[in-house]
């Protein structure tokens, strides 16, 4: 089982979150002995104290962590498509997809294209375009190369090069691109409408 970035996140803020409780408790709980035994020893009272020092002394790390992993979530989901609905989004794809066919020298011959269902896909929904062309080599390869450098989470899923012309080295290709986008967007189904 592999854990996704989101995941690793959400554990470094649990672990951060975590160790705050942890500082917390621990300072109530020396508080709390404190004030119950005043006659206790003078040596365990010194090393409750320590101890809180310590802890005390790893909480800025803890919240730079929090923080830090706060940024990056907020930055990783900038990446998301957001649209109104999973229609738009997938409307956004194919904009972008369009984009780039047509800023290749020369332009991708894009014959068709093909709107998937959108998807769950780990903690987002996923939309996808599927693209029908005629180009040669170089020009796939720029255009897997300007895909990746979008600023948006996308990337293709699935490549199929069928036939290739002889005379003028053209191929038949079928790729399919994806993109990820908030949850929220994906089609409630008709069973949890009731819930």
């Amino acid at each position: 089982m592999t854990i996704s970035e989101r995941d690793k996140r959400a554990l470094v803020l649990l672990g951060a979150a975590g160790g705050a409780l942890l500082v917390l408790w621990s300072i109530l709980n020396f508080w709390n002995a404190a004030s119950s035994t005043p006659g206790g020893s003078v040596s365990l009272q010194e090393k409750e104290l320590s101890h809180l020092r310590l802890m005390a002394a790893t909480l800025p790390g803890r919240q730079r962590q929090y923080k830090q992993a706060q940024a990056d979530l907020a930055a990783r989901e900038k990446m998301l498509i957001d649209a109104n609905d999973e229609k738009l989004a997938q409307e956004h794809l194919l904009a972008i997809v369009h984009k780039l066919a047509s800023s290749q020298a020369p332009a991708l011959d894009l014959r068709n294209t093909e709107l998937g269902q959108p998807k769950p896909f780990g903690d987002f929904g996923e939309v996808t375009v599927t693209l029908n062309m005629v180009c040669r080599i170089e020009q796939l390869v720029n255009f897997l190369s300007d895909l990746t450098a979008q600023p948006e989470a996308i990337a293709s899923e699935d490549l199929h090069i069928f036939g290739i012309n002889e005379e003028t080295k053209e191929m038949q290709v079928r790729l399919t691109v994806g993109g990820l986008m908030p949850k929220r967007l994906l089609p409630k189904k008709k069973g949890s409408e009731a819930l």
